[in-house]
C-alpha cells in the first residue's frame, strides 16, 4: 500500500477534489446548452409555424399587446393593439380601422371606420351600434348621410341642404316626420302632431296651369302684417 507523507495526501485530495468539480461543472454546462438548444428550436419552429418572413419590411414588431408591421415604402400596414381593441389595416391612401373608435372629443363605442386621405376633406364611413355616418368632405362639394339608431333619425345634407326622416329636431322640439330645406331660408315640414308646414324668408310661389283648389273643413285663415283676410263661406273680409 502506497503511503503519502501529509503535505503530499493534502495535494492529492485536493486534486481528486478539483477533477470531480469540474466533471460537474462541465455535466452543467452541457445541460444547459440542451435546455438552451431546445428553447431556441422551440422558438424557431413557433416562427415557422406563424409564416415570420421579413422581405420587403421596413418594421416589423410584435408582443403579447401588438403587433405592427410596415412596408418599406410605408404603402401597406397593419396595426392590431389588443389592450386598445382596436385593429387597424392600410393601403395606400385608404385605411380601415375596426374595433373601439373612440377619440377624446367622440365616444363612439366600437365599430367599422373606413377612411380616404387627400380628398380636399374628412371622406369616411362609420358604422357603429348607434347608426351609420357617410361623409364626402371635399370642401367644395361636402355630402353627409346619416342614420342615427339612438336618435331615431335619417338625415341626408349637401351644404345647407337637408331631408330629414324621423324624430327631427327643430327650434327646441323633435317631432316625427319628414323634413326638407335650405338652413336658414326655407323649410317645408310634415309631421303626425301637426300636419304639414312651410317657413321661409323669401316669397311662396303657388303656380297652376289650371284651378287652384284648397278646401278645409275648418277655418282658412290668411294673416297679414297689412291687415287680415279670412274667407269662409260667402263671406270675405279684407282689412278690418
Amino acid at each position: 500500500m502506497i503511503r503519502f507523507r501529509r503535505p503530499n495526501r493534502i495535494v492529492f485530495w485536493l486534486l481528486i477534489g478539483g477533477r470531480v468539480l469540474n466533471i460537474l461543472w462541465s455535466l452543467r454546462l452541457e445541460l444547459q446548452a440542451k435546455t438552451t438548444h431546445t428553447l431556441v428550436e422551440k422558438y424557431h419552429f413557433n416562427l415557422n409555424q406563424g409564416s415570420d418572413m421579413f422581405i420587403g419590411l421596413k418594421e416589423y414588431f410584435r408582443r403579447a399587446d401588438e403587433i405592427s408591421i410596415k412596408t418599406n415604402d410605408e404603402n401597406m400596414f397593419i396595426e392590431m393593439v389588443p389592450n386598445f381593441h382596436q385593429l387597424t389595416i392600410g393601403v395606400g391612401k385608404e385605411t380601415i380601422t375596426i374595433g373601439k373608435l373612440d377619440t377624446a372629443s367622440d365616444q363612439l363605442g366600437n365599430g367599422i371606420l373606413l377612411s380616404t386621405a387627400g380628398t380636399g376633406g374628412p371622406t369616411y364611413m362609420l358604422q357603429t351600434s348607434k347608426g351609420i355616418h357617410l361623409s364626402f368632405g371635399n370642401a367644395r362639394e361636402p355630402f353627409h348621410f346619416n342614420m342615427s339608431r339612438d336618435k331615431e333619425l335619417m338625415e341626408i345634407r349637401h351644404r345647407g341642404s337637408f331631408i330629414q326622416v324621423g324624430e327631427a329636431p327643430v327650434g327646441d322640439s323633435i317631432y316625427q316626420g319628414v323634413f326638407m330645406g335650405e338652413k336658414n331660408f326655407a323649410t317645408l315640414g310634415i309631421n303626425k302632431d301637426e300636419g304639414i308646414g312651410l317657413r321661409t324668408k323669401k316669397k311662396i310661389i303657388l303656380n297652376s296651369d289650371n284651378e287652384l283648389i284648397i278646401e278645409a273643413k275648418g277655418d282658412i285663415d290668411i294673416k297679414s302684417t297689412n291687415g287680415v283676410v279670412k274667407i269662409n263661406g260667402q263671406k270675405i273680409y279684407m282689412n278690418k
